[in-house]
């Protein structure tokens, strides 16, 4: 078992970062891949007392996984589709953590139909889609990670029925979504009223379900080992669907869809991207395979939105497209500006649009540090609900032309959860960006769970946390993690 764990050297290097940038240092790294030898490295490390680091795919854009000292635990071997279920006429997938996103969309297209459905010509998936297909699952459920579906299919703890969860003791817990955390009180010397403030203040309801309290948790709390999700029938008909227009129109035109009842006419996502993401991804397209079978859309004073449609049959995606185009004619689109793809028709095309752009930023990013991890990513994760978009646009925007600082603005319009990303191209940007954040975050008037609503806080956005929590909640929340982490052992400077 000593052979597990590696002492840090150049070859590990990549692992003291993640998306964000940020960079961290650790003594040593372990790459498990069964239970028996997850528990003997938390063991070791007890003895130790050394903190422990939970990494997956390193997908993460707020330092989550980046180790602070001590030992990281990294998962991506630990990645078995273990059992498929099938009761009253649904199915479960059990899995273990470090399987991403990919490999189970994989299985699902490859494996499943011809295993598991005896011939049935039907097709399941699991419709959570943060963009990020080396994400595991593991990840997803310890950031809250939502996507681009989230307001059609809704999130993690929609499909998710059980989680394995190993405590930093050694105590493994079976914990069922439908458990009261009561049930787990031998384990965890906790306050009734420390988890109540928790459930308000980052579910935004009150609840004493120990489920509840793990997703989004970041680590902080214990290592998921497993989980067992639900998996749904794909809906037959998708379609995708890109407007190309004025700014202004653009912004009409989205407050029109928003109107309209999406859940009913299939309308699962709608992705906004701004006139300097546009400029961003035709400055590559020449150079990249994948953007060049993108349409050739056009960038000044414009902006661009993805629309996707999930129904039944052929006249359904009809009606609901009929909808829309006359919404987007009425904006002023031109038809030379509008397109649409089936999935058969290559549907990923469009879809990738939304997982390049981030990338593309992170390309920039990295020629500023020139391999020095000096900046981090400075992005908003903030959720406004049904706020008006130009209202949302104006509040990043005004600031930021202000400073003339460079920036991109992007994600889900459906919810008005768009990001903004600020590329510092200094040291003195970089710290002037970062006081705008915590300015934003102050001044927002949202509740914690929709400041922080799918990317995590992680060690990035500690100090945006403190500007909206008080010293007492503060400690409550320092509490509820001594109840499951006494030692202060687990993913130490995630939160707090």
């Amino acid at each position: 078992m000593e052979k597990l764990i590696h002492e840090m050297s150049a070859k590990y290097e990549d692992y003291l970062s993640d998306e964000s940038r940020l960079k961290g240092m650790a003594e040593s790294i372990s790459f498990p891949k069964t239970l028996e030898e997850i528990k003997w490295i938390v063991d070791e490390m007890n003895k130790k007392k050394e903190t422990i680091t939970i990494q997956g795919g390193k997908t993460g854009i707020c330092g989550g996984c980046v180790p602070n000292s001590g030992h990281i635990l990294n998962l991506k071997n630990f990645n078995r589709i273990l059992e498929v279920e099938e009761k009253d006429g649904e199915y479960f997938l059990n899995l273990e953590a470090g399987v991403t996103l990919g490999d189970l969309k994989e299985f699902l297209r490859k494996n499943f139909s011809s295993k598991y459905l005896n011939g049935k010509n039907k097709q399941y998936v699991f419709p959570i889609e943060p963009t990020e297909k080396n994400a595991t699952l593991g990840g997803i459920i310890s950031t809250n990670a939502k996507g681009i579906f989230s307001e059609y299919y809704g999130e993690i703890k929609d499909y998710l029925e059980e989680v394995v969860f190993l405590t930093a003791k050694g105590d493994i817990l079976t914990i069922n979504k439908n458990d009261d955390i009561k049930k787990f009180s031998k384990y965890l010397n906790f306050y009734q009223q420390d988890l109540e403030i928790y459930s308000k203040l980052f579910k935004g309801i009150e609840s004493s379900n120990l489920l509840d309290i793990i997703i989004g948790s970041e680590g902080i709390y214990g290592i998921i080992i497993s989980l067992k999700i639900r998996i749904v029938e794909k809906i037959s008909k998708q379609w995708g669907l890109l407007f190309n227009m004025d700014c202004i129109s653009q912004l009409y035109f989205i407050n029109n869809i928003k109107k309209m009842e999406h859940k009913k006419l299939g309308i699962v996502s709608l992705e906004y991207f701004d006139e300097n993401s546009l400029k961003l991804l035709k400055s590559v397209k020449e150079i990249n395979e994948k953007l060049q079978e993108l349409p050739d859309f056009q960038c000044e004073n414009k902006s661009l939105t993805y629309l996707e449609i999930h129904r039944e049959t052929d006249e359904e995606v009809e009606e609901t497209a009929s909808q829309i185009m006359e919404l987007a004619f009425e904006a002023g689109c031109e038809e030379e500006f509008m397109w649409a793809l089936s999935e058969d028709e290559g549907l990923e095309k469009f879809r990738n649009l939304r997982h390049f752009l981030p990338e593309l930023i992170n390309m920039k990013l990295d020629k500023v540090n020139n391999g020095e991890f000096i900046i981090h990513k400075l992005s908003s994760d903030m959720y406004f609900k049904n706020k008006d978009m130009l209202q949302t646009i104006n509040f990043y925007k005004s600031i930021c032309n202000e400073k003339k600082l460079e920036y991109y603005i992007f994600g889900h319009a459906l919810g008005t959860h768009l990001h903004i990303n600020i590329l510092s191209k200094n040291q003195k940007e970089f710290e002037e960006g970062k006081l705008i954040f915590e300015n934003w975050v102050e001044n927002s008037k949202l509740t914690v769970n929709n400041i922080f609503h799918e990317h995590g806080i992680g060690k990035i956005k500690v100090n945006q946390l403190n500007k909206v929590l008080s010293n007492n909640e503060l400690e409550k929340l320092k509490s509820l993690k001594f109840a499951f982490d006494e030692n202060y052992l687990l993913n130490v400077g995630n939160k707090f």
